[in-house]
């Protein structure tokens, strides 16, 4: 019985991550199955450019921090306006161990937030 289930545990995706793998703004997915690597690009970019900022967080001196050189625990807000409109719209992003850390099997999650601004997004403001 012990056997039989270690073998079912092979059947299931053994570790997702969320990451922007080819730099183009849209989040990617990459997971591994079994023993390979399975990457799904996400391909909205082809039918509609993105328009995105990217923003990582670094402590320069992380002995003062703690060893919290990325910053874990940091939230980061940005306003941006719609081109043609005065709206002021806000996203919020916040850094996590989970987000920022290693995976189970050794890969490692993206540390960058990224930021969607649409097709007119303009960027106003950063809140760190």
């Amino acid at each position: 019985q012990q056997q039989q289930q270690h073998c079912d545990a092979d059947k299931y995706v053994q570790d997702i991550t969320a990451i922007d793998y080819n730099n183009d703004g849209y989040i990617d997915i990459s997971f591994v199955f079994h023993t390979s690597l399975y990457m799904l690009r996400n391909t909205y970019a082809n039918i509609k450019p993105a328009h995105f900022l990217t923003i990582v967080l670094r402590i320069n001196n992380a002995s003062k921090a703690c060893g919290n050189k990325y910053a874990i625990g940091a939230s980061v807000s940005l306003s941006a306006t719609r081109m043609k409109k005065d709206k002021v719209y806000w996203q919020h992003r916040e850094i996590s161990s989970y987000s920022h850390g290693t995976t189970r099997h050794g890969g490692a999650s993206d540390n960058r937030l990224i930021f969607g601004l649409g097709d007119q997004g303009i960027p106003q403001k950063v809140a760190v």
